[in-house]
């Protein structure tokens, strides 16, 4: 009907008419915008082109208009585009965009905030949320969820001509308070980061964090009179403290939170009541587990059979494959274990209480990883240290008797997380698997 409906690309256009022209003979024509010239002739052609250059500066101006609408309405805190998950798209009262909570989303992704930061991976928060109903496919849906400041009340401002990006209070309701998002962000970042070299001498390093930014604490070292004098530092707040304080300060810590004879005496019998029960009830689970164990091999046995014969394909064996491995594996370790003796069992577990009335022995003789396990397991991955006293949202159950104390001699600040969060879990590495061991009674 009119050139502009062929094309506002001037450009563009010109292209496909000379290439429908030269290659098929056919003439572009346009019956709103008729031209009293022959289509061969040279004045047609500038016609045509003067019509397509006006459709070309149309569009220019209505992109502009458009994109000015969209700076000026994010400008004045609205979210434009697909509503994220916890919020749908809605109007206000002048009929203009706004977010509307999702109060059932919403729950999901402050879970999912709160889980990330309780030590769950990404991974883990995704089989724990559909369930509730998060339905988001892709590998990165959480990540996602997890760095996306609208949660926080935020709108993003992007670039435009000379104007930086920004963001901007927007007028929807935030779903949680900003130390929160910005403490998730702090260990996203810190996971991403590449893991520097242990340091023997700074062995808190990465393991202290910056109460007010939540950044891990770096370390350094000054030339003194006789000798070099190490510190952690935030690079952030350029505050620095002395790592001879920091580690005296932190065995204070271990040496009152050591178990004494009596709580040892009381951890080992109730290790021998419940021992008795669990060798019990393997012993009578022994003929189970051999049964269900020779029933997967002739599962396996029928399985290879029929792919030899060319009964299944690749993709049916391999699958088979792998779930008859995994059976037989978890199978061929409960009977080990079932078959145990039971004064085997006792006496490796009884080694293990070894020096416990002494941890701070104890974690002098760990190596650097294994001292950042060991306070992760007992402190959670978030151990502040403002110079004065560590400080952490997650104690370890079996220390949670000595908080008081901690707090009283100045040691160590135990603030327990509140809101609609779940207590840190206690989770600890087992070979390749993690484990999660909040419903296990805490003294054993």
């Amino acid at each position: 009907m009119k050139y502009d409906r062929f094309s506002r690309n001037v450009q563009q256009a010109l292209n496909v008419i000379a290439q429908l022209e030269e290659e098929y003979n056919i003439k572009i024509l346009s019956i709103a915008e008729p031209i009293g010239l022959p289509p061969e002739s040279p004045f047609y052609f500038q016609l045509r082109t003067q019509m397509l250059l006006q459709a070309h500066v149309e569009r220019l101006i209505i992109k502009d208009r458009t994109l000015f609408g969209m700076q000026k309405a994010k400008k004045d805190g609205r979210y434009l585009g697909q509503a994220p998950y916890g919020y749908k798209n809605g109007r206000d009262y002048d009929k203009k965009p706004t977010l509307e909570v999702v109060p059932h989303e919403a729950d999901i992704v402050r879970k999912m905030f709160n889980w990330y930061l309780d030590g769950y991976t990404q991974a883990e928060i995704k089989r724990m949320a559909e369930p509730l109903g998060f339905t988001k496919k892709g590998n990165d849906c959480i990540f996602r969820i997890l760095s996306r400041e609208v949660y926080i009340g935020l709108v993003k401002i992007p670039a435009y001509k000379d104007e930086p990006e920004k963001y901007i209070n927007g007028i929807h309701q935030p779903l949680f308070d900003d130390k929160t998002f910005y403490r998730v962000q702090a260990l996203i970042n810190r996971k991403n980061q590449p893991k520097s070299q242990y340091n023997d001498i700074a062995y808190l390093k990465s393991v202290l964090i910056c109460p007010k930014c939540f950044k891990p604490l770096t370390c350094g070292k000054s030339k003194g009179r006789n000798k070099y004098y190490w510190y952690y530092e935030c690079t952030t707040h350029r505050k620095s403290h002395s790592i001879e304080v920091a580690h005296e300060k932190f065995n204070d810590v271990l040496s009152e939170i050591s178990f004494s004879h009596s709580q040892l005496e009381y951890m080992k019998e109730e290790f021998r009541r419940k021992s008795e029960i669990r060798h019990k009830e393997n012993k009578d689970r022994l003929p189970d587990y051999t049964i269900r164990r020779t029933a997967a091999l002739h599962k396996m046995e029928n399985l290879e059979e029929k792919y030899i014969l060319s009964n299944i394909d690749d993709k049916t064996y391999s699958k088979w494959k792998d779930k008859l491995y995994k059976e037989l594996d978890l199978l061929e370790r409960q009977i080990k274990s079932a078959q145990r003796k039971k004064s085997q069992f006792n006496e490796a577990f009884y080694d293990s209480f070894k020096n416990l009335n002494n941890l701070s022995y104890i974690f002098d003789n760990l190596d650097v990883q294994k001292k950042k396990t060991f306070i992760e397991i007992g402190f959670g991955r978030e151990l502040l240290y403002d110079g004065s006293i560590y400080r952490t949202a997650y104690l370890n159950p079996i220390f949670l008797p000595k908080a008081l104390i901690l707090k009283r001699k100045g040691l160590l600040e135990y603030n327990k997380k509140t809101g609609n969060s779940e207590e840190f879990p206690l989770r600890v590495k087992d070979g390749s698997r993690t484990r999660d061991l909040r419903n296990h009674n805490p003294t054993l």
